[in-house]
């Protein structure tokens, strides 16, 4: 493998002398018939969100409107930089390692910085709020379960500045009744001395910290005094005499306002916010508490305005009173969470559970002061992609220097030929979905270099991140569990560049991982088209004309609407090539605009809930439980055959490789012979013992699963016997070995195996070729790594030759 030198990267970049003095050539090449956009004045434009505070976004960042496109459509390109730089268009070339040998399709030059914020934080805006009249009573009124606080955050306001009214909450959970008595709402001293309990610091590792309690508290006016109400019990009171008058500012709920934005936004859980205008007296209040959130207010001529969060989808909150004080939220938050009188911690395997039939569930939901799904960023340009782009992987790309350094930042995309182009044969789907799922720190700066290992976290050496740091991988800054990604957003942790190990070693399990196959097939002779996973997902006609998809990589999130398109395409004799390992894990979902990717993350490894959250698991998208696959009834073994068992493995060498159990197969054969015999160990690469087909993640058949798996949970309704689908041959294995060196073996159920348990004959990796009953053939050599030895093992690359003739797609 080659790795480019320090010189090389800087030719490669065009960036042996600094930036500006390359713009000019840059441009020069940039192809006049595209649209570009003209340049844009130095300010943001948030759209479609209402005024709100404003976060900047240092360095250069950028992403396209889509994940993928068809050739000859139009991308756009949206770029936030502090300093000049150099944008390209690129389809990635021969080179895996660098970008010398890519295909530039278009050049933009920016020689002018050009910095765009952020607006983080969900909350909801009403804006049509109380008329700015003073007011004799009133009572604010909300049930909040708060996450970590980390600044004065607002639960029900209608404030600007000093000016208005708030029920208020700071970092050590007092709550606090604002009415305009000073400057500055954080400066209040009406404020409670009880505090309302607050989750444990999140530590980003394991499983979420358990949320606090949730409270109920009540704000009253009575034209004399103002009282604080916790969980049915006055905490404080304050003598004022003289109305309240509301702010001319909105309503907000999570938030407050300073400077006309939105601000101090909440890290919460709400419930049943309702404003009154008068004074509760005590027996309300505490009905009110002992209701539990499950009752709205009733409808009344004082009932200002009440929200019962009763849609658990969409950004449009209703109101209950005459008033109409319909409410949007802005920046998503979470929905499916359950209310004060919930307790998510049901049974795993519960097939009996709907939560709208649940009549305890009540409704809440969920804020967070770095919910940011959509950067609303002014497009820096549009490029129509040619009408006969080649399908494949490709880029939008910035250059520049950071203290005479060269750095890269990409974002990649997927590009499909049109339908009026004869199809090839093959299709290989792109793992889009998972390569959003490990997207932690979309603002991270660019790593010196072309490559550098990204972890889970991101590349982000900091801790503390306030703009978006979380991922499926990594929990929101406050603690709240993160469920939902947005897709326009940058990503840079999927680099094709990026990988998920030292340098030296050169694993990836993202774009990269795909990108092996892709290069294969290429050098290969073969043609093949390209789709990504919303593709697959959309696109009821994404598998016509194929005969052979291919799965390649880390395809580990998938919707079940894709899962069908491959049954149904197999079910017409279609053949599918599993590459790719911990295959169909998790379930995901999107929202109808496609801006927004759900997964509900529980029972498994790197689940984010834990037993007591089960109830969560439901998404919101479309109420159907999320998590495992296997768990809901829709395991992958029955679209693959095979299911996933084990991560991390580390052997080096022959270790780490394919062992034949059934040389006899035509695949070893036929149309050339491939001369593995029995038991021969392949797929490896003896000039670096790190490259090896087993690497990280892979999957077994059932009956493997099961040989070791000791018990199931009660429910799971999966007999310990559970046979592989009939038609399923074996071809290879991956051992355990005798010293293992896996770092984790998961049963049927994700639990540990302990390696007590492990012999070392175990396979850990099944390699199965699977003539399917009703109609179709599955190919698969499930792990990660697969793809990533195909060029340096003869046997392996021969092996896949053979199966290809087979499948009916024959090299050129």
């Amino acid at each position: 493998m080659h790795h480019p030198t320090r010189r090389e990267f800087l030719v490669s970049t065009a960036s042996a002398v600094a930036v500006g003095a390359v713009l000019g050539p840059l441009a020069r090449t940039a192809e006049a018939a595209n649209s570009l956009v003209p340049p844009s004045p130095p300010t943001s434009d948030p759209k479609s969100i209402p005024p709100h505070r404003a976060l900047p976004a240092p360095g250069v960042h950028l992403y396209t409107d889509r994940a993928s496109y068809t050739a000859g459509g139009t991308l756009t390109a949206y770029v936030s930089s502090s300093e000049p730089c150099a944008l390209e268009v690129a389809r990635l070339g021969e080179d895996i390692d660098s970008p010398a040998r890519d295909q530039v399709l278009h050049v933009r030059p920016m020689p002018r910085a050009d910095a765009q914020p952020v607006h983080p934080g969900s909350y909801i805006h009403v804006a049509q709020g109380l008329a700015a009249a003073p007011l004799n009573a009133l009572t604010v009124e909300c049930w909040v379960r708060l996450w970590n606080v980390h600044e004065t955050q607002g639960i029900v306001t209608q404030l600007n500045d000093g000016v208005g009214f708030g029920l208020i909450v700071f970092p050590d959970g007092k709550a606090a009744f604002f009415t305009g008595e000073c400057a500055d709402p954080a400066a209040t001293p009406h404020r409670s001395e009880l505090g309302l309990t607050v989750a444990g610091k999140p530590t980003f590792s394991g499983y979420v910290t358990p949320p606090a309690s949730w409270h109920h508290l009540a704000a009253v006016f009575d034209g004399k005094h103002k009282t604080l109400w916790l969980d049915g019990r006055p905490v404080c009171q304050w003598e004022w005499q003289g109305p309240i008058t509301p702010a001319n500012a909105p309503l907000r709920i999570g938030a407050l306002g300073r400077g006309g934005e939105a601000a101090g936004l909440l890290d919460a859980d709400i419930a049943q916010p309702v404003l009154h205008a008068r004074a509760l007296p005590e027996v309300e209040i505490r009905t009110r508490h002992a209701e539990r959130g499950l009752e709205p207010a009733a409808r009344a001529p004082s009932l200002l305005a009440c929200w019962p969060l009763t849609e658990e989808n969409g950004a449009v909150v209703r109101d209950l009173s005459d008033h109409g004080r319909q409410g949007t939220i802005v920046n998503h938050g979470t929905w499916m969470i359950g209310g004060p009188s919930f307790l998510p911690a049901l049974a795993r395997y519960r097939r009996d559970y709907v939560p709208g039939n649940d009549v305890s569930r009540g409704h809440g939901l969920r804020l967070a002061s770095d919910d940011l799904f959509d950067c609303r960023w002014r497009p820096a340009f549009s490029f129509a992609l040619p009408r006969d782009a080649k399908p494949g992987l490709y880029v939008l790309r910035a250059r520049y220097q950071v203290d005479g350094e060269p750095r890269l930042t990409q974002a990649p995309f997927v590009v499909r030929q049109r339908r009026d182009t004869p199809r090839p044969a093959i299709v290989q789907l792109f793992s889009t979905n998972t390569w959003k799922a490990y997207s932690s720190a979309p603002f991270a700066p660019a790593w010196p270099g072309v490559r550098a290992n990204i972890g889970t976290r991101g590349y982000q050496p900091k801790n503390d991140d306030p703009l978006a740091p979380y991922s499926f991988y990594r929990f929101h800054r406050a603690g709240q569990p993160a469920y939902h990604i947005g897709w326009r957003m940058p990503w840079p942790a999927a680099s094709p560049y990026a990988l998920y190990s030292a340098p030296e070693v050169g694993y990836s399990h993202a774009a990269r991982a795909d990108r092996f196959t892709q290069r294969w097939l290429e050098d290969n002779g073969y043609r093949s088209d390209a789709l990504s996973d919303l593709d697959l997902q959309r696109d009821e006609r994404a598998l016509d004309g194929a005969k052979v998809l291919v799965i390649a990589g880390h395809s580990e999130y998938w919707s079940l609407e894709a899962m069908q398109r491959v049954r149904e395409f197999l079910d017409r004799g279609g053949n599918v090539v599993c590459l790719s390992g911990n295959t169909m894990y998790w379930r995901i979902t999107h929202g109808e605009d496609d801006a927004v990717i759900e997964c509900r993350k529980a029972d498994a490894w790197g689940a984010q809930l834990a037993d007591y959250m089960v109830g969560e698991c439901w998404h919101a998208h479309d109420q159907r439980r999320g998590g495992v696959p296997r768990d809901s009834g829709h395991p992958a073994w029955q679209t693959l055959g095979v299911e996933f068992a084990a991560a991390k493995s580390v052997a080096p060498g022959a270790l780490g490789a394919f062992e034949v159990t059934d040389a006899a197969h035509p695949f070893f054969h036929q149309p050339h012979p491939t001369g593995l015999t029995p038991a021969e160990r392949f797929g490896f690469d003896p000039q670096q013992p790190t490259r090896h087909p087993l690497g990280h993640e892979s999957d077994v058949l059932v009956s493997t699963l099961m040989g070791i798996t000791r018990r199931l949970p009660p429910l799971a309704s999966v007999p310990l016997d559970l046979a592989d689908p009939k038609g399923i041959r074996r071809l290879a294995v991956g051992r355990v070995g005798i010293d293992p060196p896996w770092g984790q073996v998961r049963d049927y159920a994700h639990r540990i195996v302990p390696k007590s348990v492990l012999r070392a004959d175990d396979s850990l990796c099944d390699m199965i070729h699977w003539q399917r009953a009703e109609g179709g053939q599955v190919f698969a050599a499930p792990s990660i790594s697969a793809g990533w030895t195909l060029a340096v093992c003869p046997k392996w690359s021969q092996l896949l030759k053979n199966v290809l003739h087979h499948f009916g797609a024959p090299n050129a």
